[in-house]
């Protein structure tokens, strides 16, 4: 008998996105603060490709607002 489960692997945006999550936890960054792709890319030694798709993950399930032409909070 097959006793796997079907969870699947978290992406590497998904892990990523949990480490952001925990800088910004450890950080105590306040609710609206503005951060740059650039500053966490620096900071968790990865390029911004990377820290874009945590971002597009973190905003996608509400931990993140982007606003147009402008950086996230």
């Amino acid at each position: 008998m097959d006793t796997t489960t079907n969870s699947k692997k978290p992406t590497s945006a998904e892990l990523l996105a949990e480490r952001v999550l925990g800088h910004v936890l450890e950080h105590n960054l306040e609710i609206g603060a503005h951060i740059k792709e650039t500053e966490f890319a620096g900071v968790l030694k990865v390029s911004r490709t990377p820290i874009r798709n945590a971002f597009l993950h973190l905003q996608q399930n509400g931990f993140l607002v982007k606003k147009p032409n402008q950086a996230s909070f």
